[in-house]
């Protein structure tokens, strides 16, 4: 049984596939004829935006799978230019606008310190995330209207996310 979407799959070779290379996708075509997907529940928060979220069974186990369709071979979401529903990508573009606006966000750097016996530190950077004292600075309307437009839920959805931080590390120590 083939995975989702595919219709063959087909083991690249350098030799023989040097020139191949992924180009972004402009045709949701392949999609159309699906009336739900997959969704890790890493998405679940995001996906309650457009999504109807349920589970079915499959050999004995449990899937989460986003709803786009009522019918079989529905998608609600590719429209006749076989493109998919703009509001699904609009929302993100929208939010980190909004961040940007506000000047909510600043660049960050992560510091561990790693086993004892090696003193060895690694530093993450280049990467930005919302300050916390910036948030705390907005006049209350701009907060309030943060919270209206449901931008305040992912502000702290986001605080919450860097402290996976120390998960990683841990995954990491574990590997050595």
């Amino acid at each position: 049984m083939l995975p989702m979407f595919y219709q063959t799959i087909t083991a690249l070779r350098a030799g023989q596939h040097q020139d191949i290379c992924v180009e972004p996708l402009t045709d949701y075509i392949f999609s159309g004829k699906t009336n739900s997907f997959v969704l890790g529940v890493s998405r679940f928060s995001p996906a309650l935006d457009q999504y109807l979220i349920v589970f079915v069974k499959s050999v004995g186990a449990l899937t989460p799978v986003a709803v786009t369709g009522l019918r079989d071979k529905q998608n609600l979401f590719v429209d006749s230019k076989r493109q998919w529903n703009e509001a699904e990508f609009a929302r993100p573009r929208h939010f980190c606008t909004q961040l940007v606006e506000l000047d909510l966000l600043e660049e960050t750097r992560v510091n561990m310190e790693m086993a004892q016996a090696e003193q060895e530190s690694l530093a993450l950077s280049g990467f930005l995330a919302v300050s916390r004292n910036k948030l705390a600075e907005l006049p209350a309307d701009l907060l309030k209207q943060l919270q209206l437009d449901g931008w305040l839920e992912l502000i702290y959805l986001n605080f919450a996310s860097l402290s996976r931080f120390a998960d990683l590390r841990k995954r990491l120590v574990r590997t050595q």
